[in-house]
């Protein structure tokens, strides 16, 4: 499901698919008492003016404060993004995420590949869900152009955990 394009209505769908503090879905009312309780002084009036569109064009502290309340990441509002892209825009918050992503500057797709399944295979060690996004990933994938058989996910796992032992 994809979350709408414009401000209004991401916030609109994101203040209907979230829960306050409470446990109950956002209201400008809740929505304004949060931002305020995190230092930001907003009016529900204001936050009902940018959730029905009146108000197109917020600051981007006024964003911010927004999205700190909602407890998402600011970008949710940049760009359209589905709701599942929500735990990973949080993780681009965490700076050691950033670093490790800045890492992978130059590396091929085979690189990619590697990265990946030694990342599986750290989940499936660590018992969490080893095949995460996997069937999205697989749609998504371009078609390999070098010929030759491709390695299964165990063989690159197996590869993978093997070139990280001492």
């Amino acid at each position: 499901m994809q979350i709408a394009r414009t401000l209004a209505a991401k916030l609109s769908w994101l203040m209907d698919n979230r829960t306050d503090p409470s446990g109950t879905t956002w209201t400008s009312r809740s929505l304004a008492a949060e931002t305020t309780d995190r230092g930001e002084s907003m009016s529900h009036a204001a936050i009902s003016n940018i959730a029905n569109g009146t108000s197109p064009n917020p600051r981007i502290q006024t964003v911010e404060a927004l999205a700190n309340a909602l407890g998402v990441p600011a970008t949710i509002f940049l760009r359209e993004y589905s709701e599942e892209d929500l735990p990973v825009l949080s993780l681009l918050d965490l700076p050691r995420v950033r670093r490790l992503v800045a890492l992978m500057e130059g590396l091929s797709g085979d690189d990619f590949d590697m990265v990946e399944d030694t990342v599986r295979l750290l989940r499936v060690r660590r018992g969490l869900d080893g095949d995460y996004l996997a069937e999205k990933a697989q749609r998504e994938a371009p078609k390999r152009s070098r010929p030759g058989r491709r390695r299964t996910l165990t063989e690159a796992a197996k590869r993978a955990a093997e070139s990280l032992e001492p």
